[in-house]
């Protein structure tokens, strides 16, 4: 049987081990966190099936409302677009009967909601054809989606401005950097090689106009709540407004496109990008870095203590058997 000296020398061991291990499995969760490898699909452009005079696209999400593991941002988009009739066909020619005016966006779209198309400044209903959601899937699996409508326009020679707006779940545009560091980040398309494949607006039958960036006006806002704390930005904000007595923050944008970008990259792309910490997580990385520096010290300390006392107990076992 064990004396009692043998049990309060091996219990520190015990508790030291225990508690070494503890401070070990606190540090790993600490510090090995999944980091996700930043790649962008096809970035966001508009496209139709004849001219648009002018276009403008607002950008709209919000990192309050779902947990971030989730990877899913409430969203929502704006195309203002216009042409004029008055002079751009000949008397003689007819105006076209169908149109088809869409975007291409970046990342998945999911749970569309509130999809619709209106006459701006006009009561007047639009007969609307058609309209969809599509998913396209790049090699890796990476996602881009594309929505459309295609309407029937009025029938007069005038100047028609038109709103097509659509709520939806953004899915994939969150990556983790750390174990309480984010990015979200919205690629915006500046060009695309002819020729070098099957882009995902492409979807869509009787696209004949494009509208990269430098062709574009657009604003994008991105509302964080008090628990998101803004590291940096890219581009730097316009504009940051402080709501709801400092419960949110509502970040702007309204990134400048160089003209003069040269088209040549199979996807070229702006980035408008966030780094952000979730405070909550920082807090409890902090609180995982001390216990574990806590643990590991008492527990080593025991275990020292423990092999210390262990040693001197065999020794003087040692010593009554004659051993020595």
């Amino acid at each position: 049987m064990f004396s009692l000296k043998s049990i309060v020398t091996i219990f520190p061991i015990l508790m030291g081990a225990l508690l070494t291990g503890l401070g070990a499995a606190r540090l790993r969760e600490a510090n090995i966190v999944p980091a996700e490898k930043w790649t962008a699909p096809y970035g966001l452009l508009v496209f139709s099936s004849e001219r648009l005079d002018a276009a403008y696209i607002h950008v709209g999400a919000n990192l309050g409302l779902y947990p971030l593991e989730g990877n899913r941002v409430p969203a929502e988009v704006e195309l203002s677009f216009s042409w004029d009739w008055c002079g751009a066909y000949d008397p003689g020619i007819a105006l076209p009967v169908e149109v088809v005016v869409g975007i291409q966006f970046p990342f998945k779209v999911v749970n569309d909601e509130d999809f619709e198309l209106a006459l701006k400044d006009s009561e007047q209903t639009i007969h609307v054809v058609d309209k969809k959601v599509v998913v396209t899937d790049e090699e890796g699996g990476l996602a881009s989606s594309v929505f459309y409508v295609r309407f029937n326009p009025l029938q007069k020679r005038e100047w028609q401005h038109y709103s097509l707006s659509i709520r939806f779940d953004w899915e994939g545009c969150i990556r983790r950097g750390g174990f309480s560091t984010f990015t979200i980040a919205l690629p915006i398309t500046l060009g695309l090689e002819p020729g070098y494949g099957f882009y995902p607006y492409e979807h869509v039958a009787n696209v004949d106009y494009v509208y990269f960036a430098d062709r574009l006006e657009y604003t994008v806002g991105m509302e964080f709540p008090s628990e998101l704390e803004i590291k940096q930005s890219f581009p730097p904000t316009d504009t940051i407004i402080t709501e709801w007595g400092g419960e949110a923050m509502v970040v702007f944008w309204e990134p400048q496109i160089s003209a003069s970008h040269k088209r040549v990259a199979a996807k070229s792309l702006q980035m408008v990008m966030v780094e952000f910490e979730a405070t909550k997580l920082s807090e409890t990385h902090d609180r995982l870095l001390f216990d574990s520096g806590l643990y590991i010290g008492i527990g080593v300390g025991l275990l020292i203590g423990g092999i210390h006392e262990a040693l001197k107990l065999t020794g003087e076992m040692r010593k009554k058997k004659g051993i020595i």
